[in-house]
C-alpha cells in the first residue's frame, strides 16, 4: 500500500507540470500570434490554452477578439458571452460585445453592454453619450432623459444638450421641465452673442408658454424678443396685443398698441385705436399726444381729423372743432359722420337742414 502511493503521487505531480507547461506555452504561442496579427493562428491556440483554464474570464475575452479578427462573428460572440459571465464588468468585453449587438439591431443588449461600462466608468462621458443617443434613437425616452441630464451637468457641449432636454421632456408632456431647459438654452444664447439662435430659442419657449397658458411669461417673452430683434419689434408687440385680447387683458393690450405705434409711427390704425381708447377714458392728455403723432404721419386723414374735433370738444374749444369736423367732411367715407357731429355743435338752421340732419341721423342709427 505504502509503495503504491509513493508511485502515484510523482504520476500526480507529473501531470500537474504537464498542464502548467501547457498552459504557459499556448498563452505565449497565441500572444505572439496576436503580435505578428496572424489572428487565425492566435485563435488556435487560445482555444486550446482555454482547454486547461476554461474559468479564464480574460483568455475568453481574447479569443473573442481574435474571432473578431478572422470574422467569426458567431464565435466571437459565444467566447465573449463566457467572458461577460465570469466578470460582467470587464469593460472591454461589453465594448466589443455592444458592437456585435449594435450591428446585429440588438439595441437592448447593446445598451446593457454600454450600462455594465459606465458602472465601472461613470465619468466615461463618450460612453454615456453613446448610451443616451441609443436610447432616444429606440424611442426610450426616459431612460435617455437621465443620461442627458448627467451629461448636462458635467459637459461643455450645453447649448445642444439642453436643446434636446427640452425636445425630449415636451415629448413626454412635462411642460415645465421642458421650459426649464429652454431657460437655460436661451442664458447661454445670450451669453453667446447670436441673436439668431436666441430668437429661436425664445419663440420655442413662447409657444410652450402658451401651451401651458402661461401668458404673464409669454408676454415677457414677446417683450425680450423686441429687444434682441429690434428690426422686428412691431411684429412681437402686434403679437401681444393679439394674445391680450385673447384674454381680455387691457392693460396689457394697450402697453403693446403704445410699442406698436412708437415701432410704426405710419400705422394710423394703432394710433387711432389710442386715441378712441384715451378719449373713451376721458384722459385728454394721452389722447392729445396721440393725435398729434397720428398727424404728422397724416394730416389729411379724414378719422383723425373727427377725433382732433372730438379732443377740442371735450376741450370746450368750439371753433376749432366745428373747423377740424369740416376737414373731416372732405372725405366721403366720413361726411355723414362729421355733419352730425357739426350739427351736434351748430342745430341747423332752416328746414332744409333739419331735414337733412335727421336724414343723416337714421342712417347712422343701427337697424333693431
Amino acid at each position: 500500500m505504502v509503495v503504491t502511493l509513493l508511485y502515484m503521487v510523482p504520476q500526480t505531480y507529473a501531470a500537474e507540470v504537464s498542464v502548467q507547461d501547457s498552459v504557459r506555452k499556448y498563452r505565449y504561442l497565441a500572444s505572439i500570434s496576436r503580435e505578428r496579427q496572424d489572428f487565425a493562428e492566435a485563435e488556435r491556440y487560445y482555444a486550446e490554452y482555454l482547454r486547461y483554464r476554461p474559468d479564464d474570464a480574460l483568455g475568453h475575452y481574447r479569443l473573442g477578439q481574435v474571432r473578431l479578427q478572422i470574422q467569426d462573428i458567431g464565435g466571437a460572440k459565444e467566447a465573449l458571452l463566457k467572458a461577460v459571465a465570469m466578470d460582467s464588468l470587464h469593460v472591454n468585453t461589453n465594448v466589443r460585445l455592444y458592437g456585435i449587438y449594435i450591428n446585429a439591431g440588438k439595441t437592448d443588449s447593446a445598451a446593457m453592454c454600454l450600462e455594465r461600462v459606465l458602472r465601472v466608468r461613470s465619468e466615461d462621458e463618450s460612453t454615456r453619450r453613446v448610451l443616451a443617443d441609443l436610447y432616444r434613437r429606440d424611442g426610450r425616452t426616459q431612460e435617455a432623459l437621465g443620461h442627458y441630464e448627467i451629461l448636462a451637468a458635467r459637459t461643455d457641449v450645453r447649448e445642444e444638450l439642453y436643446e434636446l432636454l427640452a425636445l425630449l421632456n415636451e415629448d413626454l408632456g412635462r411642460t415645465s421641465e421642458a421650459l426649464s431647459w429652454r431657460a437655460k438654452l436661451v442664458t447661454i444664447r445670450e451669453e453667446n452673442g447670436n441673436q439668431n439662435e436666441q430668437r429661436e430659442a425664445l419663440e420655442a419657449m413662447l409657444r410652450l408658454q402658451q401651451q401651458r397658458g402661461d401668458t404673464d411669461s409669454a408676454y415677457h417673452t414677446l417683450e425680450q424678443m423686441a429687444l434682441i430683434d429690434s428690426a422686428n419689434r412691431y411684429s412681437y408687440y402686434s403679437r401681444m396685443a393679439s394674445l391680450a385680447e385673447e384674454n381680455d387683458d387691457h392693460r396689457v393690450r394697450l402697453r403693446a398698441w403704445e410699442a406698436m405705434a412708437e415701432a410704426d409711427p405710419q400705422d394710423l390704425d394703432t394710433i387711432i385705436d389710442l386715441i378712441e381708447h384715451y378719449l373713451n377714458s376721458r384722459d385728454l392728455q394721452r389722447a392729445t399726444q396721440w393725435l398729434e403723432e397720428g398727424l404728422k404721419a397724416d394730416s389729411r386723414n379724414a378719422h383723425l381729423r373727427l377725433l382732433q374735433g372730438d379732443v377740442l370738444v371735450l376741450q370746450g374749444l368750439v371753433e376749432p372743432a366745428l373747423a377740424a369736423f369740416e376737414q373731416a367732411k372732405a372725405d366721403p367715407r366720413w361726411e355723414v359722420v362729421a355733419q352730425q357731429r357739426i350739427w351736434q355743435l351748430r342745430p341747423p338752421e332752416t328746414e332744409e337742414e333739419r331735414l337733412l340732419r335727421d336724414f343723416f341721423r337714421n342712417a347712422l342709427e343701427p337697424e333693431n
